[in-house]
């Protein structure tokens, strides 16, 4: 089998810890019936978002109308940034160690507003030699598009390439892709994963 000369890491619950609720919570909306009627249509805009068909003045404004214009624009961004929590301990070393040996990139479904901040706030997303961000591409995991604009930009063999990330399904799309796929689950399992494809 080939070595490993690439290593990507998804960005949410992976190398910051992500917090859904907290985008209502910071809104005020707290009670159950309040939050479910307005799901549907958050998670639509979100999705949209990630994807690239919404600019963020276009998502705050689907955000406007959803809320009757409750809120300023202000408060929805903060909102959203309030789903982004503190950085997973542990992680920034592992990204340190990973990158003094091999090319280490961003791989996430996410949004301008939160990987904007993310940059700002999560010291590993800043050690990122290049970032493979689904609003950007326009295609989000665990779609076969997305892991294949990601290999066409590395022009390496999948089987180089070890694909980290939180969920499931999105690590079963790059094993389909011929990645070596980790299931994120804490920083001493994947150190351990992560030896045994000698990469640390």
């Amino acid at each position: 089998m080939k070595n490993v000369r690439f290593a990507l890491f998804d960005l949410g619950n992976v190398l910051v810890h992500i917090h859904p609720a907290e985008f209502t919570r910071t809104l005020g909306i707290t009670d159950k019936p309040a939050i479910e009627l307005h799901r549907d249509g958050i998670v639509s805009l979100v999705r949209q978002y990630e994807n690239g068909d919404l600019t963020t003045e276009e998502y705050l404004d689907g955000l406007d109308r959803l809320f009757d214009s409750r809120y300023s624009a202000n408060e929805l961004q903060q909102a959203m940034l309030a789903v982004i929590g503190e950085p997973i301990a542990g992680m920034e070393e592992v990204v340190h160690h990973v990158r003094a040996q091999m090319p280490v990139a961003l791989v996430s479904n996410t949004n301008e507003l939160h990987f904007e901040y993310s940059l700002k706030s999560v010291p590993a997303v800043r050690l990122m030699s290049s970032y493979f961000l689904s609003y950007k591409l326009q295609a989000s995991k665990p779609d076969s598009s997305y892991y294949a604009q990601v290999l066409d930009a590395l022009g390496v063999d999948p089987s180089e390439v070890i694909f980290i990330d939180d969920l499931s399904e999105n690590v079963e799309g790059a094993s389909k892709a011929g990645m070596r796929g980790v299931h994120f689950r804490n920083v001493d399992d994947l150190s351990e994963s992560l030896r045994g494809h000698g990469v640390l």
